[in-house]
């Protein structure tokens, strides 16, 4: 729970740090790696699953921005 602006940095900084590592183990994938399917074929390639975390990300960042809108509103 965020309790307070430390608990909210703090949640920021391990957001941001969460997301350098994501991409740090993406850009480690081999090419070719990207395109074959996980461990079990029916949750489809690689490729498909990081596409997806990254559109699930920005439709949190789009809840996010339009949270503070309505919070921000007369």
């Amino acid at each position: 729970s965020i309790n307070s602006r430390a608990d909210w940095d703090n949640m920021i900084d391990k957001a941001l740090r969460d997301a350098d590592r994501f991409v740090a183990l993406v850009a480690l994938l081999p090419e070719e790696k990207l395109w074959s399917d996980m461990a079990d074929p029916k949750y489809g390639s690689y490729y498909n699953n990081i596409q997806g975390i990254i559109e699930h990300t920005h439709y949190h960042l789009g809840q996010i921005a339009l949270i503070k809108k309505i919070i921000r509103s007369p």
